[in-house]
């Protein structure tokens, strides 16, 4: 019986230390609108890697396409996804996400970067100002700030800071 938990318990210490097939699973976030981002996306992978593209599907946000491995194996399904997003302070932005079966992290990092600078090379620096902001997240993001220097003056906003104004929270 003794024998029996010790095996038992040895299993279940060594099981997280198994080897697994590499799955990553990266992610950037870029400011240039959705179209830009897909189109170039699509050439990246297509004519610039020339890897072998099997579904896309631009208003679901998809490109499904074939890594070539190396090692054990050969060819990898990978994935890129697009997701249209607001961050908190009403900016449009464009998440793009990255899966690349049985290959490490870094090669879905260095495919993102390389999409970002073919972003930066073909459309330049991305646009600046809040595109999707509303009204109350200008005055919040405009009332952050000490004194009455602002950004241009070098100034960093207050972190974390809830704005109130008369009876109401903004």
């Amino acid at each position: 019986m003794i024998r029996w938990t010790v095996t038992l318990l040895l299993a279940l210490l060594l099981l997280p230390a198994a080897p697994r097939p590499a799955e990553a699973k990266m992610g950037k976030t870029f400011t240039y609108r959705y179209k830009v981002i897909w189109s170039t996306a699509i050439r990246l992978i297509r004519a610039d890697k020339s890897y072998k593209v099997g579904d896309k599907d631009k208003e679901n946000g998809y490109i499904l396409f074939t890594y070539p491995g190396r090692g054990a194996v050969k060819e990898c399904s990978a994935t890129m996804e697009l997701f249209p997003t607001v961050d908190q302070d009403g900016y449009k932005r464009v998440e793009v996400k990255l899966r690349i079966a049985h290959q490490p992290s870094y090669i879905e990092l260095h495919l993102l970067d390389a999409l970002e600078k073919k972003l930066s090379d073909e459309q330049g620096d991305p646009p600046p100002g809040p595109k999707g902001a509303t009204e109350e997240a200008e005055v919040a993001r405009a009332s952050c700030w000490q004194g009455e220097e602002g950004p241009a003056q070098g100034r960093a906003p207050l972190s974390g800071l809830t704005v109130f104004q008369g009876q109401g929270q903004v």
